[in-house]
């Protein structure tokens, strides 16, 4: 898998995301509809280095680690460590979210966790609801590109995401009853993320990542 990273000091990227918050040196006056998998690092990893690690150690962890500077920049490979070892992390794209949100007050941000895959094609499914799982629904392939194990939950729940999607386009809101991620006119009002699954369209996460990333990612960001 190949990555494209930032080229900062360009008219279109001037300074990091991380200094333009400190700054508060980015345009206010966008809706924002970002998420993340459930099992964001599986298809990752493999695309990466080839292979899912077994019985992963502190050590194996850390060079790892040590590895993610070359695509993913200004990041500590001994905080990584220290931290993902204690518990189990996801990504920075909640927090992100939460910051814009924080500092966005006329505008609005909503965030989702997909839990739900496409019907496997075939074998075993042994990665879960990795990076990119909504893309299928997102484009439509049950009902354009459809498989023999797509089925007709897969077809419908293809159909309602699309129009989540075109919805925000239009009206900058995915669903009428989709929670604002960060709502700064409510006091101590808590962070909430749209659950995507076809059976559980309803329910909405509290503080999704509150004891996972975004103890590392929140330093990290402010």
């Amino acid at each position: 898998m190949n990555y494209t990273v930032p080229t900062l000091g360009t008219e279109y990227l001037p300074v990091s995301a991380h200094q333009a918050f400190q700054t508060k040196q980015f345009n206010k006056d966008l809706e924002l509809l970002a998420g993340v998998a459930q099992h964001e690092g599986p298809a990752v990893f493999t695309a990466d280095y080839g292979y899912t690690p077994n019985d992963l150690t502190e050590r194996g962890f850390h060079a790892i680690a040590q590895t993610f500077n070359a695509k993913f920049h200004n990041l500590n490979a001994d905080n990584i460590t220290t931290f993902y070892m204690s518990s189990i992390n996801k990504s920075d794209a909640d927090q992100f979210a939460v910051n814009y949100g924080q500092q966005s007050a006329e505008y609005n941000v909503y965030f989702y966790e997909i839990t739900y895959k496409r019907t496997p094609k075939s074998g075993p499914d042994v990665m879960g609801v990795t990076h990119g799982s909504e893309l299928d629904f997102v484009f439509g392939l049950p009902l354009i590109d459809s498989q023999k194990t797509d089925t007709e939950v897969d077809k419908q729940f293809s159909r309602d995401v699309m129009k989540m999607w075109t919805d925000f386009v239009k009206y900058g809101k995915p669903t009428v009853d989709w929670p604002k991620l960060i709502d700064n006119k409510v006091k101590d009002y808590v962070p909430k993320a749209k659950e995507l699954n076809p059976y559980r369209l309803w329910h909405n996460f509290d503080h999704l990542f509150n004891t996972t990333c975004n103890g590392f990612w929140k330093q990290y960001w402010n």
